[in-house]
């Protein structure tokens, strides 16, 4: 259906077979290039939590880690919403050219942003001890101080993506993939270096 969907629109608009308006194939790869080197980088950042923590305070860590952090990470996925959801016309107002409205827009999200998200993380830091020890056991109930930083990191998670989208989508991906990749590699020497010598919450720290 979607083929035949496809060949009807092609006939019917004929000008969709130009694609004159395309860059040209190395400016295509190169922005690829980029984009692959920046999407490893972070799957290196967030998905070696896990592996780390395991290999430092093994396995048997890693289901009060989970837990403790279930609940901050939906308030990130709500908070990261926002961001997916408005960094589109604040890049079509930037290639306009008008610079000081994109920087009093822009400025308006980060802060939306981190008030929604530090709102909806202040009761999940009251409530989030409470709510394991009812859902798993008390004995799953990490320290308090990884309670604070665990509800710290989902507001600079949340800004890090709105920024990436708008970093991305006004093409200069290429300006901060180099800085990406070494906060990626520090990060994860931190991580190992700071669960060694804090515990669980040392790999958030990292």
């Amino acid at each position: 259906i979607i083929i035949i969907c496809a060949m009807s629109m092609i006939k019917k608009y004929p000008e969709l077979k130009d694609q004159s308006y395309l860059l040209d194939n190395k400016n295509i790869w190169n922005h690829n290039k980029y984009a692959f080197l920046k999407n490893l980088s972070s799957n290196l950042t967030h998905y070696s939590d896990n592996i780390i923590l395991a290999g430092v305070l093994g396995v048997s860590s890693l289901t009060p880690f989970y837990i403790n952090l279930r609940l901050p990470q939906v308030a990130q996925q709500v908070s990261q919403s926002l961001g997916g959801a408005s960094w589109a016309s604040l890049i079509k107002i930037y290639l306009t050219g008008d610079k000081d409205n994109f920087k009093k827009k822009f400025c308006i999200t980060n802060k939306a942003i981190t008030y929604v998200t530090f709102s909806i993380l202040i009761t999940i830091y009251l409530y989030n001890t409470h709510f394991i020890s009812i859902w798993m056991d008390e004995k799953y109930i990490l320290p308090y101080h990884f309670n604070i930083v665990a509800c710290i990191m989902p507001i600079l998670f949340a800004l890090n993506s709105f920024w990436n989208f708008l970093i991305t989508g006004s093409g200069n991906l290429n300006k901060v993939v180099p800085w990406i990749l070494i906060c990626s590699i520090v990060n994860f020497i931190l991580s190992i270096i700071f669960s060694k010598y804090f515990g669980s919450v040392g790999v958030i720290l990292g």
